[in-house]
């Protein structure tokens, strides 16, 4: 007579475990997959899309050197030797030219829909242009260790010199609006000072060592209008902080590598059926006349200095006799 084998209780268990286990691996799996896409969205990246010279980067703690189409990525620090420039693109839409001898540190969190954006200028000489407006909820600050700028879709320019013991940043906007800010500490208190900057104007912000906040409350104070202990600096004027302000410090040859640089981005935008604005129809265009305008008064104060020492020295010679 035929026996039916009787089956134990391993028997049952052994596809059930399987079937669990089967379901833990793509849980797993499910979840690497997931934490990767949330890494890539929460760490947006840049990309250099020209160099010109030795460029390179530092990440965590290793030194790259820096070529075209390599991505840059949020905590890295990008710097331009010496005779080099690069340009870099975030976005698709927001563009970076550093001349030479610039050092910045790129931060960059969020979602392409919602972008946060701090680029530290440690020192040197940038290009900053933001193609399109932010909504809200976007935010994009050009940070040095004395001021920042609030973006909002325009084109600016950048100059961190640290000489002497004293840190002067030269700040301009050639085309749009910035929310402009001084942070500095006077008396043992950090201050702020807030203005609206326009197309055409320009500023220089002078602060001694000692009056620095320091790197990392500037980056907090632009990002979240507090500084690292949660405190608000308090609100100040130039006047009551004692600030030497005065006219910007761009040199020519930057200037002049900004309109290359800008005349090379209009005919890109023009190509894309962008016709950047000429408000007084004259065939040039308002941002190439602002940069004119802010070569026309760097010359005008070279001159002006010119002339005091000038007037110095014959005032000297006029004593010796």
């Amino acid at each position: 007579m035929k026996t039916f084998k009787q089956k134990t209780i391993s028997d049952y268990a052994y596809p059930i475990i399987i079937v669990i286990v089967a379901m833990i691996i793509v849980g797993i799996i499910a979840a690497v997959v997931y934490k990767k896409r949330d890494k890539v969205e929460a760490q947006r990246t840049a990309k250099v899309i020209e160099i010109n010279g030795p460029c390179t980067i530092l990440r965590e703690g290793a030194i790259l050197d820096a070529v075209a189409d390599m991505p840059l990525y949020s905590g890295d620090t990008f710097y331009s030797g010496i005779d080099a420039s690069a340009r870099i693109m975030i976005d698709d839409d927001k563009f970076l030219y550093l001349d030479s001898t610039t050092r910045i540190n790129f931060t960059a969190t969020g979602t392409p829909d919602e972008t946060h954006t701090l680029i530290y200028v440690q020192t040197g000489s940038m290009l900053t242009e933001v193609k399109e407006k932010l909504v809200d909820g976007e935010s994009f600050d050009i940070v040095t260790p004395n001021t920042f700028m609030e973006i909002h879709g325009t084109k600016t320019l950048t100059c961190v010199n640290d000489l002497n013991g004293k840190v002067t940043t030269s700040s301009a906007v050639i085309e749009g609006n910035v929310g402009f800010n001084t942070v500095a500490v006077v008396n043992g208190r950090t201050v702020r000072i807030s203005s609206n900057m326009s197309a055409g104007g320009s500023l220089s912000v002078s602060t001694d060592a000692d009056g620095l906040v320091g790197e990392d409350d500037m980056m907090s104070i632009a990002d979240t209008g507090v500084c690292q202990d949660g405190n608000p600096p308090a609100t100040s004027t130039y006047a009551e902080a004692g600030i030497v302000t005065g006219e910007h410090e761009f040199t020519d040859q930057f200037l002049d590598n900004v309109e290359g640089v800008l005349a090379q981005s209009e005919q890109e935008d023009n190509a894309a059926g962008i016709v950047w604005n000429d408000s007084d129809g004259n065939g040039v265009n308002d941002t190439k006349e602002n940069v004119d305008e802010l070569r026309k008064k760097d010359n005008s104060k070279v001159a002006d200095a010119d002339e005091e020492a000038a007037r110095k020295e014959a005032e000297e010679e006029a004593a010796r006799k």
